[in-house]
């Protein structure tokens, strides 16, 4: 306390003039709000330091809560082009599918983000999985049966490169590898699947 009471009466008389003091004891709180009474500028390195953790984490905090919201947002757009992508195959318009399903492709984010691989991994796995139940469709003709196959083998290859243990992508090119008659590979991948 007496150092305070000394620093204002120096204070009256000189203005240029800057004390320290270091520590952090049981009278911490007491000088800092005793000098603030008197009306001396204080500097406390550890309330800046705790105010500067303080607004480190609160701007975290809210990169994540932006991080969170884009995310929710491109699932949603992610769903709606599913639908429509499903909704084309079952009006047997496999070209009009692949147009949704290329735009989510590029919705989809391309990082080392172990959380954004999995769920880019996940999302191609299930755009090849709708392709290849529609290559299974008793009612599609030929070519769009192969046209589906082909773009499901794709997609489970663009998937296996993001998550290798993906089993409907090994099952897919396990069937498209017994569709040709290729019994080691397929084998091999429905094995892995």
């Amino acid at each position: 306390e007496y150092f305070i009471e000394a620093a204002y009466k120096v204070l009256q008389r000189v203005k240029n003039v800057r004390f320290v003091m270091a520590g952090n004891g049981d009278m911490y709180k007491r000088m800092i709000l005793m000098a603030a009474k008197l009306g001396i500028n204080v500097e406390c390195p550890l309330e800046v330091e705790k105010a500067k953790e303080e607004a480190e984490r609160k701007a975290k905090e809210e990169a994540l809560a932006k991080k969170n919201a884009e995310f929710r947002a491109l699932t949603e757009k992610i769903k709606d082009l599913q639908a429509l992508a499903k909704q084309e195959l079952n009006n047997q318009n496999v070209d009009g599918a692949l147009g949704y399903m290329e735009q989510i492709k590029k919705l989809l984010p391309d990082s080392n983000d172990p959380v954004e691989k999995e769920f880019k991994a996940r999302i191609l796995g299930e755009l090849g999985q709708t392709l290849y139940d529609a290559s299974e469709n008793v009612l599609f003709d030929k070519d769009k049966k192969n046209k589906a196959m082909k773009a499901a083998v794709e997609y489970a290859n663009n998937t296996l490169k993001e998550d290798k243990q993906n089993a409907p992508s090994h099952f897919i090119l396990g069937m498209d590898a017994y569709n040709k008659k290729d019994y080691a590979a397929a084998e091999r991948e429905l094995k892995n699947a």
